[in-house]
């Protein structure tokens, strides 16, 4: 079971990790830096923790259940996806309720600014849209699974 909580903690830390290299591309912010250089320390330490593991009791990589771990997996990218859709949805939300981005048109309606919704929190929202859609249904399907019938 060590494993298993290990590798979970190395697959987070490797999400965050490419989130911090994202976000260091797309803004050049130190913070972005450390927080990508942390994280690979973060994960070379994870990983060298589950090797010793594996080199010192091999019986542990036998105990695993990878249809669990697979499931345990693909509910965190579901849940890290539903997050991202969230959060890009609370920022269109609060961007519409603005006043300042609207402007009339020739008939005199009210229209959104064309540059009120950044492309990036589009192409988050649709990026994000695979993910949460395979591995949401995966996580569900399995988890209906797990409440009827009681296995995996």
């Amino acid at each position: 079971m060590i494993i298993v909580a290990l590798l979970m903690l190395l697959f987070v830390s490797l999400v965050f990790h490419i989130f911090f290299l994202i976000l260091y591309l797309l803004k050049v912010q130190k913070k972005h830096l450390h927080g990508f250089l942390n994280t690979a320390l973060i994960n070379i330490i994870i990983a060298l923790a589950i090797i010793i593991a594996i080199v010192n009791k091999p019986a542990l990589i036998r105990g695993i259940n990878f249809a669990q771990v697979l499931w345990i997996f693909s509910g965190i990218i579901f849940f890290f996806a539903l997050g991202v859709k969230v959060n890009v949805l609370m920022r269109i939300y609060r961007t519409f309720k603005n006043p300042a981005n609207y402007h009339l048109n020739f008939f005199g309606k009210k229209v959104l600014n064309k540059d009120a919704v950044s492309k990036l929190d589009v192409l988050a929202f649709f990026g994000a849209m695979p993910f949460f859609l395979v591995a949401g249904s995966y996580f569900i399907a399995r988890l209906i699974n797990f409440i009827l019938y009681g296995r995996l």
